[in-house]
């Protein structure tokens, strides 16, 4: 947005108040600003790229965590399923004694 502004103001100020007579300069300043625009579009690609690999890199991170934590649950869930199968045992026993 910026760029296009600055264009358009490059183009106001030197067709209304800069016309020197030869045709080949009244482009110079708009071809100058575009040239820039692109030069500082292309020199931000490399930033814009490292900053993307780093936000992949951390969700890589952050789904590894989560995977271990999944794992840890899984895991808890099995202790506690075996606790509820030892106590069903325990209240089986218990049934038989007071039924003995």
């Amino acid at each position: 947005l910026l760029c296009h502004t600055s264009l358009i103001s490059a183009f106001i100020s030197f067709f209304f108040f800069e016309w020197s007579g030869d045709h080949r300069d009244l482009h110079y300043p708009l071809r100058r600003q575009r040239q820039m625009c692109i030069r500082d579009r292309i020199m931000a690609l490399p930033d814009l790229i490292m900053t993307l690999a780093d936000l992949i890199m951390a969700l890589a991170d952050l789904i590894m965590a989560l995977a271990d934590l999944i794992m840890t649950l899984a895991d808890l869930i099995m202790a506690l399923a075996d606790l509820i199968m030892a106590l069903a045992d325990l209240i089986m026993t218990l049934a038989d004694l007071i039924m003995a």
